[in-house]
C-alpha cells in the first residue's frame, strides 16, 4: 500500500470512531507503528487530524462531537491539576462563588480547603459530590433537566434558578476559545446557563487548558471580555497571552 492510500485509511479510520490509537491503526493497516507515526505526523501538519495521547482524532470529527466524559477526564490531567491549585488561591470565606460543568472546575472542587466558609452554587451533580465533602460549605444545587452522560442540569428550571442569584465569584470553563468570537460551546443545552453564570458574578475566573485555543466548537456563549482572569497552562503560546493581556484579561499561567 503506497503513502497516499495509507493516509487516506489513516482518515477513514479516524472518522469512524471518536479516537483511535496508534495500535489499532497499524493493526487494521497491517504496517508498523513507526509507519504509522510517520503518516500521522504528515496529517498532523496537513491539519487533517489532531494528535492526541497514543492515537490521533479527526479534525472533522472533533468539531461535529462533544468528546464524552470519560475523554475529557484524561486530556490534560496534570495541567487541569495546576491550573485547581492556583484557582483555589481565589476562594476566600463567606463567598457566594458559582461552579461551572465540566473536568477542570471538579478539579478545583477536589482541592477547596475544608474549612473554607463559602456557599457554592453548581449544576454539575459530580462538582457537587466533591463540594459536599467539605463541612463548612453551604451547598446550593441547580435543579433541572439531567444531561445523563454529563452529569449536569440544563433548561428552563435551572435557568430560572440562576437569574434569581448573584455572585462574589464564577469560575467558568469552555468547550473551546475563539479570540475573536469568545468563549464557545458544542452543545445548545448549556449556553444559556453559562450565560447566566457569566451575568450573574462580580469576578469571572476562566480555566481552561490550552488544547482549548486550537479547538473548534460553533456555539457562542458570551464576548472574552465579559472574563476577569484566564488560568491557563504554562503550554500556551506567548502571542495568545499577549492577545488576551490586550484585551484587558489577567492571564495566568501555571
Amino acid at each position: 500500500m503506497i503513502k497516499e492510500e495509507r493516509k487516506n485509511k489513516i482518515l477513514e479510520l479516524a472518522e469512524s470512531r471518536e479516537i483511535i490509537s496508534i495500535d489499532d491503526i497499524a493493526r487494521a493497516l497491517d504496517v508498523s507503528k513507526a509507519t504509522v507515526r510517520r503518516d500521522i505526523d504528515e496529517l498532523d501538519e496537513e491539519g487533517s487530524v489532531e494528535k492526541t495521547r497514543g492515537g490521533i482524532m479527526s479534525v472533522n470529527h472533533k468539531l461535529r462531537i462533544e468528546p464524552s466524559l470519560r475523554m475529557r477526564s484524561g486530556m490534560n490531567v496534570e495541567e487541569k491539576i495546576r491550573m485547581a491549585e492556583a484557582a483555589r488561591r481565589y476562594i476566600c470565606d463567606n463567598e457566594y462563588i458559582v461552579f461551572d460543568a465540566g473536568t477542570t472546575i471538579r478539579e478545583l472542587a477536589k482541592r477547596i480547603r475544608g474549612d473554607r466558609h463559602l456557599t457554592a452554587v453548581t449544576y454539575d451533580l459530580l462538582t457537587a459530590v466533591e463540594l459536599a465533602k467539605r463541612p463548612q460549605m453551604d451547598i446550593l444545587m441547580i435543579g433541572g433537566f439531567l444531561r445523563k452522560t454529563y452529569y449536569s442540569t440544563y433548561g428552563f428550571f435551572a435557568e430560572d434558578m440562576l437569574r434569581r442569584f448573584r455572585a462574589d465569584k464564577a469560575f467558568l470553563s469552555a468547550d473551546a476559545i475563539d479570540l475573536e468570537q469568545g468563549i464557545m460551546s458544542y452543545t445548545p443545552d448549556d449556553i444559556q446557563i453559562k450565560k447566566l453564570i457569566v451575568e450573574s458574578a462580580a469576578e469571572v475566573i476562566l480555566m481552561c487548558d490550552h488544547s482549548k485555543f486550537d479547538t473548534k466548537a460553533f456555539l457562542n456563549i458570551c464576548d472574552l471580555k465579559k472574563v476577569s482572569r484566564v488560568i491557563t497552562g504554562k503550554e500556551l503560546s506567548a502571542d495568545i497571552v499577549e492577545r488576551l493581556c490586550s484585551m484587558g484579561i489577567e492571564v495566568e499561567q501555571v
